[in-house]
């Protein structure tokens, strides 16, 4: 929470060595777009009060002044408990993030885009690191309710249920193309686990699996990690 003292951030600026990058997968502020009484707020004041609350501690200033940072978004960033493609305030909270973050070689896809996927390269040949980030909130289909807040969701089998938007699969079949020795993908929700009622892939099996079937071919050249929420 951007509303607690940060004092990790020293701890991560005070590294020796430094980490070569720091990857937030979402969640990075709280700033759900909701009003006092709890209803939709179209302007989304509180994600921004967020952004200049996080902005506020000088040891995140200090730590994004000298670490590489890569970000990506989950539900409470893009303004929306269990946000789905369904979320009226995506855009503006993909704005925000961007403006946040600052300009980069993604920017540009990602302002114009169906999300905030993004890929970075690092390393000579032989040591080559790619950190594919994806987006599985901007297209993501809604999830079966349960009602239930201790188990609130249920797999869906139905064919037409997505994780992410085509643009976004074959944009990442094109990222795991190039040459790399180490890969890490990294999911804002759960990718592999299993008999959880919470959110994440298996919720959707046939895009899991979609996801399994397009990594694989790639394990022959390359160490591929899922880094997930």
């Amino acid at each position: 929470s951007q509303m607690l003292p940060q004092p990790h951030w020293d701890t991560l600026g005070s590294l020796d060595p430094k980490p070569d990058v720091t990857i937030l997968a979402g969640d990075n502020v709280y700033g759900d777009c909701i009003d006092s009484k709890g209803k939709p707020d179209q302007s989304c004041a509180n994600l921004r009060k967020a952004y200049n609350e996080l902005a506020s501690h000088q040891s995140f200033l200090g730590a994004k002044a000298t670490l590489p940072m890569v970000a990506t978004l989950d539900d409470h960033d893009y303004g929306l408990g269990n946000a789905n493609n369904n979320n009226p305030h995506k855009d503006v909270a993909k704005e925000l993030f961007l403006d946040f973050f600052g300009e980069d070689q993604s920017s540009e896809r990602r302002r114009e885009g169906d999300g905030v996927y993004a890929s970075y390269e690092w390393g000579p040949p032989g040591r080559r690191l790619q950190i594919v980030l994806l987006d599985v909130r901007y297209s993501r289909s809604e999830f079966i309710s349960t009602g239930n807040p201790s188990a609130p969701f249920l797999p869906d089998h139905n064919e037409s249920k997505r994780m992410m938007s085509e643009d976004q699969w074959l944009w990442m079949e094109d990222q795991l193309s190039r040459p790399a020795n180490l890969r890490l993908v990294v999911s804002s929700v759960q990718a592999m686990a299993n008999g959880s009622n919470f959110e994440g892939w298996g919720m959707i099996p046939h895009e899991r699996e979609r996801l399994y079937n397009l990594l694989a071919p790639h394990t022959a050249s390359s160490r591929i990690i899922i880094v997930s929420g």
